[in-house]
């Protein structure tokens, strides 16, 4: 692990990766709650849960080998910028529940996009023989921000005025 904290381009990668699941997993309580919220129908929660699983679904398979075409290092900062403009549209739409779930639908194109980008960058950083390490690596941080993004939306929840005429 050592060895792969030390590689300063793999640190970026992991530190990028931070970053954006934690902001992924903040998004994805906070938008559940703001549906809870705008509906009393179990329903509207089922959507907005379908509209962020819907695009791997759908396009993972397709959008793979997009990795292996262009740069990935710009297709993961295209996503990732892609994504934060969503989020910012999401502030705006907190009080339409079908814009809601048309940008969840949206964000999580992204993602479809900034996964297979992200897997595939590694081995170029890292090398081949510390792959195994790289992804055990790279797989606890993913379910270490699983639990800390909407642990930290908890918190948030709260404190928030979910008003669009202040966005922020």
């Amino acid at each position: 692990m050592k060895l792969l904290i030390n590689n300063r381009a793999f640190r970026f990668l992991w530190l990028a990766q931070i970053i954006s699941e934690l902001g992924d997993g903040i998004t994805r309580l906070v938008v559940i709650f703001l549906v809870a919220h705008l509906s009393s129908d179990p329903l509207a929660i089922s959507l907005v849960v379908l509209a962020n699983v819907l695009p791997s679904m759908l396009l993972g398979t397709f959008v793979g080998p997009i990795a292996d075409r262009f740069q990935r290092s710009h297709i993961m900062m295209a996503a990732d910028i892609y994504r934060a403009i969503i989020v910012v549209l999401l502030i705006a739409s907190q009080h339409n529940l079908y814009g809601i779930y048309a940008l969840v639908l949206l964000q999580n194109i992204g993602t479809v996009f900034f996964e297979p980008a992200r897997s595939a960058i590694v081995p170029s950083l890292i090398g081949k023989e510390n792959i195994p390490q790289a992804v055990s690596f790279s797989q606890a941080t993913y379910m270490a921000m699983r639990l800390v993004g909407p642990s930290i939306a908890g918190l948030l929840i709260p404190l928030g005025h979910f008003d669009p005429a202040i966005p922020f």
